[in-house]
C-alpha cells in the first residue's frame, strides 16, 4: 500500500506529520486500516450487506479475518494473528490504536465522553482539520470496522 496523493516529495517536509499535505480519504482509510489489522494492509470494502425492500439479504460481505467483538480494550498484539504481509509491526499498531482509544487524551479538545466515544466499545479515533478550518475529517476503527467521514466544501 502506498499513498499516491503525494506527487512531488519536494513539496512536503516535516509539516506532513501534522497534516501539511493533501491525501485522498480512501488512502487515509487504507492507512488506518493497517493499525486496526496489526500492521497488515487490507483491501477496503464499502458494502457489508444489501437487502431488498422486504428485508431479504441479497449480498453479505464475508471476511475470513473477522475477529471477535472487542468491548473494552484493543487486543494485545499476541492475542490475535491476522494473516498477510505486514507493513507495520504488531506492537507499533497496538500502541497507536491504544493511544487513539484514549478518551482522556482528547478530552481537552472534545470534552470527556464526547460523541467520539461509543459506550461499551473500544473504538480508536483520529480527527483532522485543514488550515482555516475549511475541511474536517474523522476516522474511527475497531479490529472489524473502519469509518471515515469528511465534512467540508468541495469548491477548492
Amino acid at each position: 500500500f502506498t499513498i499516491t496523493s503525494f506527487e512531488d516529495p519536494k513539496n512536503y517536509g516535516l509539516s506532513l506529520t501534522l497534516g501539511g499535505g493533501e491525501v485522498r480519504m480512501t488512502e487515509m482509510a487504507q492507512a488506518f486500516s493497517m493499525f486496526a489489522n496489526q500492521g497488515v494492509p487490507r483491501k477496503l470494502n464499502q458494502i457489508l450487506k444489501v437487502e431488498d425492500r422486504f428485508g431479504k439479504v441479497l449480498y453479505t460481505f464475508k471476511d475470513t479475518n473477522f475477529v471477535p467483538d472487542v468491548k473494552k480494550a484493543v487486543p494485545a498484539p499476541s492475542s490475535l494473528s491476522i494473516p498477510g504481509k505486514r507493513a507495520l509491526s504488531r506492537d507499533a499498531s497496538y500502541i497507536i490504536s491504544h493511544i487513539l482509544l484514549d478518551d482522556n487524551a482528547r478530552s481537552g479538545a472534545f470534552g470527556a465522553g464526547s460523541l467520539l466515544v461509543i459506550p461499551g466499545k473500544a473504538v480508536s479515533v483520529k480527527t483532522g482539520t485543514t488550515d482555516n478550518k475549511k475541511d474536517n475529517w474523522t476516522i474511527g476503527y475497531t479490529p472489524n470496522f473502519l469509518t471515515a467521514v469528511w465534512v467540508g466544501n468541495n469548491d477548492n
